[in-house]
């Protein structure tokens, strides 16, 4: 073993490391100067054992010949290597101030490329951002419309609450039976109450039925609940710019793990006014429901 081996070995075990160990930790902090990982084992080995053929290289560090003689040409690129033309060819690596000096400036380099390529990037990014607010602001102009579409129920509750919560006038929804009951379950009725309370109007349609009456009940006390048997169509509308419109959904399960249902959310004033037209055609057939602790009260039973 080398004087370099050696200085390793007693540094390692005055530090409490095994060799293999101190080695291992200083290849992946050559790492972080630019070399891969076999590139840096291969400077060390070569720095520790002094100059070396192939072979013994790829016998020492149990490597193939193949992948010694890339690394090697490799680190010859770099920089980092002397070749000795004995026969065999022997190879050692350069003194490590050299080394190192040489991988600063390599990264110094890149460094320079990338700030001179990061102010082009940063000119079409900043386009890229201004085509997208004058799209915005033509859309708003112009009452252009968008849309996305949202999957999976948790997912869905989480879009109603966020829009409940950014109300400013009006929500309108038509539930399903089961809607009802996972309305209250996923706490969106907090959401309505808290829109109340600035003001908000909130109108929901549902068909209540045995299994779902007492949530109905509950959650007539937060907002104006209607019963309508048989109304299929499930949507919400927000302030009557806003519509989130139920493509899919799988009414046989009332919980909020289902991944089953999907939701177009329409960012369109004019196709929510088409809605709305249709909700209240619906609101007018339909029949208020009583609130908890009326059911006393001479009210048509639901």
């Amino acid at each position: 073993m080398s004087n370099a081996a050696d200085v390793s070995s007693a540094r390692s075990a005055r530090e409490g490391w095994s060799e293999d160990e101190f080695l291992d930790g200083l290849a992946v902090e050559l790492q972080s100067c630019g070399l891969t990982l076999n590139e840096a084992r291969v400077y060390i080995y070569l720095l520790a054992n002094g100059a070396s053929p192939v072979s013994a290289i790829s016998k020492g560090m149990g490597l193939h010949r193949v992948e010694i003689y890339r690394k090697l040409h490799d680190l010859g690129r770099a920089g980092l290597l002397e070749t000795y033309l004995d026969r065999p060819k022997r190879y050692a690596a350069v003194d490590p101030n050299t080394a190192l000096s040489t991988l600063v400036r390599k990264e110094e380099v890149k460094l320079a490329a990338f700030k001179l390529q990061s102010r082009g990037v940063l000119s079409k990014l900043e386009k890229l951002g201004n085509s997208a607010n004058t799209r915005l602001l033509r859309r708003e102009a112009t009452g252009e419309g968008s849309y996305r579409l949202v999957r999976g129920r948790k997912k869905y509750y989480d879009e109603i609450a966020r829009l409940a919560g950014r109300a400013e006038n009006e929500i309108l929804r038509i539930v399903s039976p089961g809607g009802v009951v996972r309305t209250m379950l996923a706490g969106t009725d907090e959401e309505y109450a808290r829109a109340k309370s600035r003001g908000v109007s909130i109108r929901m349609i549902c068909e209540v039925n045995p299994r779902n009456r007492s949530y109905a009940r509950r959650l007539a006390g937060i907002v104006q609940l209607r019963h309508l048997e048989g109304v299929r169509l499930r949507f919400t509308l927000i302030d009557r710019s806003v519509t989130v419109l139920g493509a899919r959904f799988d009414e046989a399960s009332e919980s909020l793990d289902s991944d089953e249902d999907a939701y177009v959310v329409f960012e369109d004033a004019r196709f929510s006014e088409a809605f709305r037209m249709f909700f209240e055609y619906l609101w007018a057939q339909s029949k208020p429901v009583p609130q908890r602790g009326t059911a006393g009260r001479k009210t048509k039973k639901l």
